[in-house]
């Protein structure tokens, strides 16, 4: 399927951007979306028809910054070696009991939260006007599109340049409230 990639204004239209696959069906619900920024490439969007096996499981991570290391050094300080002498010469066995004590003890002291990876970004929220902005702004693109007009090029721009302005508004006022918070909670992001 060929359709332009990079538009200007009084300008040929080009297919500069490619899509190779290795099987055909790989690929679906391509589009040519408007381009970021101020770029004349539009953004290819498509689905990538794959054959992985991906389950997604919790992690379980430890909070060591809240971990009660005196308890933990009280529960270690053992006599190691009346524990581990009736297995003197096998080192597995030794090996095993050292580790499980650890780990038994580690699970004591320290605590641990569970999450589930790729879930634990943070977006910037968005305005409902921003969001109308931005969906103005592609359907300005998909109709320069079809129409080749140039009124609704310029058209186009004037609301990805309001676009763009009220991105870095949110961006901005996003940073200050987590500085604001950043004694309350230093980890916010």
């Amino acid at each position: 399927m060929l359709k332009p990639t990079r538009v200007r204004i009084n300008q040929t239209l080009s297919v500069l951007d490619l899509v190779f696959t290795n099987e055909e069906g790989m690929i679906s619900n391509f589009e040519v979306l408007a381009p970021l920024g101020r770029s004349d490439h539009g953004m290819l969007s498509f689905l990538l028809n794959c054959y992985t096996d991906f389950e997604a499981t919790d992690v379980k991570k430890r909070r060591y910054q809240k971990g009660n290391y005196e308890l933990l050094r009280k529960n270690l300080n053992i006599d190691w070696k009346s524990v581990l002498a009736p297995f003197k010469g096998d080192a597995e066995k030794q090996l095993k009991i050292l580790s499980d004590k650890i780990e038994e003890e580690v699970d004591l002291c320290i605590p641990s939260y569970t999450y589930r990876p790729g879930n634990n970004l943070q977006r910037i929220p968005v305005s409902v006007e921003f969001r109308k902005m931005n969906k103005r702004k592609r359907r300005l693109w998909t109709r320069y599109m079809e129409t080749k007009d140039s009124s609704k090029y310029t058209e186009y721009c004037k609301y990805r340049n309001k676009v763009r302005a009220l991105s870095q508004k949110n961006q901005k006022e996003y940073e200050k409230h987590i500085a604001s918070r950043v004694r309350e909670e230093p980890k916010l992001l």
